[in-house]
């Protein structure tokens, strides 16, 4: 058997796209919960009645302001990192491709090389290698739509936590 030992098994692949897609909706939680977290800092800040002394509302101030600048600090880390899982993504869904296009080459090989030969027996197990190589391909394809899907749905979500951190930064 010729580099078996590379290629992945079905099941890895469907485990790690379900890894894939499952780290990227924990993360997605995680920036809506800092998200939300900034919106509440601002609505507080916002609520703040400044009674009391010039100085103690300049330090309550001051202290809500730098819970708003730590929590887009955090929010950014994890945007990152959301980033660096979404990439991966990408990278196994490129991968999935590359192994799908090389299955369509070789089954046209296999194709062309049932067309050359002779002898039925031969020829019948040529036509059942092509099958398998054909059932392989109706595996990769799929798997890598999924992982483009889950990796769009996360985009969108995390553009969407964006949104709501730009839309709390005060000018």
């Amino acid at each position: 058997m010729r580099g078996r030992s590379e290629a992945p098994r079905r099941h890895d692949i469907t485990e790690k796209t379900r890894r894939n897609r499952e780290v990227m909706q924990q993360q997605e939680v995680r920036l809506d919960t800092v998200a939300t977290d900034k919106e509440t800092v601002d609505g507080t800040l916002a609520s703040l009645r400044d009674i009391g002394t010039a100085e103690g509302a300049e330090e309550v101030d001051g202290h809500i302001e730098a819970a708003a600048e730590v929590t887009v600090e955090v929010f950014e880390q994890e945007d990152e990192k959301l980033e660096q899982t979404q990439r991966e993504s990408e990278d196994h869904a490129g991968e999935l491709q590359e192994r799908s296009d090389a299955t369509e080459s070789d089954r046209q090989e296999l194709a062309d090389a049932r067309e050359r030969v002779d002898t039925r027996e031969t020829a019948r197990e040529i036509a059942e290698a092509e099958e398998a190589a054909c059932r392989d391909q109706e595996f990769l394809d799929p798997g890598k739509d999924e992982e483009d899907q889950g990796r769009r749905e996360s985009e969108a979500e995390q553009e969407r936590h964006r949104s709501r951190i730009r839309a709390s930064r005060r000018p």
